[in-house]
């Protein structure tokens, strides 16, 4: 009786554990769900012609690097961009190129060349909120890996139960004839 009990409680704790894996990938899939309809948003958005007000790289601090002997400042090239288009006769300025480059470092090396002061650009604009726009949209091919990965977790999670239960059938049955003669009274 105490090794039945005993491999109960292990079988337990592997789902246990199987469970929060599959809990935290289902969580990982969700978020990631939520971060790709977001970031596609702007493709039911309708579009404008705007014009590009500023096209600059700048330096900016971003932090401080801790040393050994001392701490120095960490600077990185950014890049800043504003763009101006007109929505029923209101007129806006946009400074986002697309929702998944926050600080701009992305378009950093390419920005200017991309963006002259001056050019004609298409504008995606938020029609329940025209101040909200965007030049560019971008696949979020981070969240795709993120699903891709939270799927692989948990099939990893179901294996070790599936494999368990198999291998005690596989392990039981050519003795289930003996161990069930033995326990009969005459």
């Amino acid at each position: 009786m105490e090794g039945t009990t005993g491999s109960r409680r292990r079988r337990w704790r592997v789902s246990t554990a199987a469970r929060v894996f599959i809990l935290c990938a289902v969580g990982l899939i969700a978020i990631a769900t939520w971060r790709i309809a977001l970031a596609t948003e702007p493709l039911r958005w309708p579009t404008v012609s705007g014009k590009i007000l500023e096209s600059a790289r700048s330096k900016e601090f971003v932090g401080i690097h801790i040393g050994r002997n001392d701490n120095s400042p960490m600077w990185e090239d950014r890049f800043h961009i504003k763009y101006l288009y007109d929505v029923r006769n209101q007129s806006y300025v946009g400074t986002r190129i697309d929702d998944l480059a926050r600080e701009g470092r992305k378009y950093t090396l390419t920005g200017d060349r991309r963006y002259p002061v001056g050019s004609a650009v298409v504008v995606h604009y938020d029609p329940r909120e025209p101040s909200r726009s965007v030049l560019e949209i971008n696949a979020p091919f981070g969240a795709v890996f993120t699903i891709l990965v939270a799927i692989a977790i948990i099939v990893l999670a179901l294996m070790p139960a599936h494999h368990h239960a198999r291998w005690r059938r596989a392990a039981t049955a050519p003795f289930a004839r003996y161990i069930s003669r033995g326990t009969r009274r005459a």
